[in-house]
């Protein structure tokens, strides 16, 4: 068994392209980006939309779910604990699905929502996902935090909404100053 099978270099070569195709395409808005963000990459490759979908679905959807969990910020649970405790209503917003790490994590959530999904179709930092958000839950900007991890997307996103947003740093610090205000 090898670790490195040069046959399958065509996989890391379709990760790369689509990374780096939703990286320059950031607040893209279009009808079908589920569909799109697949042709991208397609039509810079020689590879069929279907064969594209695969790999990034495997490679970048279901094989990382197992190393998910020990990688978790450890005060997730517990905030998401104390603001359902106060009936804060949650909802995860990110430019991939959610519900397969939100269900590895173990988290629960009211409302999940996708820049792929199709009441979206847009990336970040364009604001239908949170413009969906509020007004799936009927209740004004003001009253919202949008927690994110990239200034650069989730804090200009929540910027183009007019909400308040605080971003994360890598090593989680800002989680347990969050602890002390829930």
């Amino acid at each position: 068994y090898y670790l490195f099978k040069p046959h399958r270099l065509f996989q890391l070569n379709i990760i790369r392209k689509f990374r780096i195709e939703r990286e320059k395409r950031k607040g893209t808005v279009c009808d079908q980006l589920e569909t799109e963000q697949y042709q991208w990459v397609s039509a810079l490759t020689s590879f069929p939309v279907g064969k594209i979908r695969d790999v990034i679905d495997e490679w970048m959807f279901q094989r990382p779910l197992r190393y998910l969990p020990p990688t978790a910020f450890s005060h997730v649970p517990e905030i998401f604990s104390r603001l359902r405790e106060k009936k804060i209503r949650l909802a995860v917003y990110s430019d991939y699905p959610t519900k397969d790490k939100m269900n590895a994590l173990n988290l629960s959530v009211d409302l999940e929502v996708a820049s792929t999904d199709p009441e979206i179709n847009a990336l970040k930092p364009a604001p239908n996902g949170l413009a969906y958000i509020l007004d799936h839950f009927h209740i004004p900007k003001e009253r919202c935090l949008f927690i994110g991890d990239r200034d650069s997307t989730d804090g200009k996103c929540a910027e183009n909404v007019d909400i308040d947003y605080l971003i994360i740093d890598a090593n989680g610090a800002v989680y347990k100053d969050l602890l002390k205000l829930v």
